[in-house]
């Protein structure tokens, strides 16, 4: 088993300082894709700081299986981001990625919407 850290009293007192700090933000998960060239602003809870900055990069680690961006220079864990956005203007490639997504769905949906109405048709001809 790994190191584990345990908080001080004074440590505790500052991590549920910023949850209070948080409390008066008012933060969302964004529902657009995080990409290079997004401007975000978002709260950092280990801080108790508000944080501003456009994403320089982002990567997805296939061990671990999360986000990472760095935003102006400093790494976020995709975890304690998406839960903490304050404001999110996409760039370009968050909305290649969303526009990508929609056109997904609507093949999807009209797909499906033939199906039903193949199979309504096959159903009214081959009821007795």
């Amino acid at each position: 088993m790994g190191y584990k850290w345990k908080p001080n009293a004074a440590q505790k007192r500052a991590y549920i300082d910023s949850l209070e700090a948080k409390k008066q933000v008012e933060t969302h998960t964004t529902p657009h894709a995080i990409r290079n060239g997004c401007y975000l602003e978002y709260f950092n809870v280990s801080k108790g700081v508000i944080i501003k900055g456009i994403v320089t990069n982002n990567s997805y680690g296939a061990k671990t299986k999360q986000h990472t961006f760095t935003i102006d220079g400093v790494k976020v864990k995709g975890r304690n981001l998406y839960p903490n956005t304050i404001n999110h203007i996409q760039g370009e490639e968050s909305k290649l990625v969303s526009n990508r997504s929609l056109e997904q769905i609507y093949v999807r949906e009209d797909a499906e919407d033939k199906h039903w109405k193949d199979t309504a048709t096959y159903n009214e001809r081959n009821s007795y």
